[in-house]
């Protein structure tokens, strides 16, 4: 069953452009469009998920820094719109405590491994 992922896009009032939704001006006019400038009865276009990048869809991010990357996977956790802020943080402590687990048991299993190669050593 594949998940359906769309982003949502406003259209500029001033030139037609499509702008982010969370964009406080359009990038192309500079038209204000916040919510004190009617940016509520704007159009929104959504886009199919062909359009979406990869580091925009949450998962694929979750995924890349869970079960790969651990930490290294930060920038991509970071430049995503996918995430709030509040999320961002909340995945960077997640995974920041993963990568210590892990390393934590990199070390133990390595210190028993010499441990047992030191004493098989004549």
């Amino acid at each position: 069953m594949s998940e359906s992922i769309y982003t949502a896009d406003v259209v500029c009032p001033g030139c037609g452009a499509s702008v982010p939704v969370e964009a406080e001006r359009c990038a192309k006019c500079g038209s204000m469009l916040g919510p004190g400038q009617g940016a509520s009865t704007h159009r929104v276009d959504l886009k199919p998920a062909e359009t979406v990048p990869l580091d925009e869809r949450r998962w694929m991010v979750i995924s890349l820094m869970v079960f790969a990357a651990l930490f290294l996977g930060f920038p991509f956790l970071w430049k995503s719109r996918a995430f709030t802020r509040a999320e961002k943080w909340f995945w960077t402590i997640a995974v920041l405590v993963e990568t210590v687990v892990i390393f934590w048991l990199f070390y133990i299993g390595m210190a028993w491994a010499i441990g047992r190669i030191r004493d098989a050593l004549p």
